[in-house]
């Protein structure tokens, strides 16, 4: 019998071979919280999740979360963003309005992945941050809440 070493990245958890795998996955996910860091999730709560309750954000916000996830998956995230430059036809918003940009990262197991729901949930129009996208994608832009 003979031990087996393997890595723990700190950042994202994922278990690495060697420790410069584990290294560079720290440096990229270290630079992925410069960008993104500030748009963690603050609540951890089923029923904002199912819609009791939403956090009102604005458009400097919103517009700030979307330039820093746009960075972030340019930098990062190089393979998405090539397949974006060269499948997508809108390039309007950037990478994250792209229809296939969540399903690159999360067959990808990026850390963005998060982000990139989180920014989902946030409506369009009105700015209020809700539990799910179907909530912000259904939005009454109202004080109206779900009980």
């Amino acid at each position: 019998m003979r031990p087996i070493v393997k890595y723990v990245s700190e950042i994202d958890g994922f278990v690495y071979d060697t420790e410069k795998e584990a290294v560079e996955a720290e440096k990229k996910g270290k630079g992925i919280e410069e960008l993104v860091g500030k748009y963690k999730k603050n609540i951890d709560d089923i029923t904002f999740s199912n819609g009791a309750y939403s956090i009102q954000r604005d458009k400097e916000y919103y517009e700030s979360f979307k330039n820093a996830m746009n960075e972030a998956i340019k930098i990062y995230e190089p393979y998405t963003f090539e397949a974006y430059e060269k499948n997508c036809i809108n390039k309007t918003d950037g990478v994250i309005s792209w229809g296939m940009t969540g399903r690159y990262l999360d067959d990808n197991g990026s850390i963005l992945y998060n982000y990139y729901y989180r920014f989902y949930c946030i409506c369009k129009t009105c700015f209020r941050e809700w539990g799910q996208p179907y909530y912000a994608n259904n939005c009454k832009h109202s004080d109206f809440k779900l009980k």
